[in-house]
């Protein structure tokens, strides 16, 4: 393992979280190095669908999602690699009328952000999904600007970016433990040896209780 004598940050998981990460901080002149115990996106981050949905979000999120779609529209410029990133829109259909009305309300909240969140009838449904035949559906919820990409493509994207912007990325590294010094991280022990950090990110997904537990840190998965 080559790496530096300390690092700014040390970022644990190498899914699209923790890559993403890496890929910014380097962007910015933060010396980073990423730890991942498998492969770059081999876990949670390549077993999803992939959506970036602004759509039925809790009001708390939906500046973020908001902020993630324009991010998205132009990241895979930005990052000189096929992400597959395809801005179709996202529609859910409801079969009663108390899904309907739940999509109503939450039409209120799309508005108040200024999304282009609008109610279909069952009709303007098939318009959209010619295809789809369903006599009970009632309609629907569609955010337009609403996308998706491949998820396996991408973690290993923002992976490769940060090394090209000088982040340190380390595959088949497992984290063992984060070391403290009076309170404070200093490092982390790997399979690999002992690495030095002035600060630690934990991008582990379901694993970050685990990772974080012994320092007596709650985090609890859902």
């Amino acid at each position: 393992m080559e790496r530096k004598g300390i690092y700014d940050v040390a970022i644990i998981g190498g899914g699209i979280m923790g890559a993403a990460t890496a890929y910014y901080l380097a962007r910015a002149g933060v010396s980073a190095a990423l730890f991942e115990k498998g492969r770059i996106g081999g876990e949670q981050s390549s077993r999803n669908w992939g959506a970036v949905r602004q759509q039925e979000r809790d009001p708390a999120e939906v500046p973020l999602m908001m902020e993630s779609v324009r991010l998205w529209e132009g990241i895979e410029e930005e990052l000189g690699a096929g992400l597959d990133w395809r801005q179709e829109g996202h529609l859910s259909l409801a079969y009663d009328e108390k899904s309907l009305a739940r999509y109503s309300e939450w039409l209120a909240v799309g508005q108040e952000f200024g999304l282009d969140t609008k109610i279909l009838t069952s009709k303007e449904v098939h318009q959209l999904l010619p295809h789809y035949e369903d006599s009970a559906c009632r309609g629907g919820i569609y955010t337009a600007s609403d996308g998706c990409a491949e998820p396996v493509k991408v973690a290993a994207a923002f992976a490769h970016a940060a090394r090209v912007k000088g982040a340190d990325v380390f595959e088949w590294c497992s984290v063992s433990a984060i070391e403290d010094h009076n309170g404070s991280v200093c490092g982390l022990i790997t399979e690999q040896g002992r690495i030095k950090a002035n600060a630690i990110i934990v991008t582990a997904g379901a694993w970050t209780s685990r990772i974080l537990q012994p320092l007596g840190i709650a985090h609890p998965s859902l």
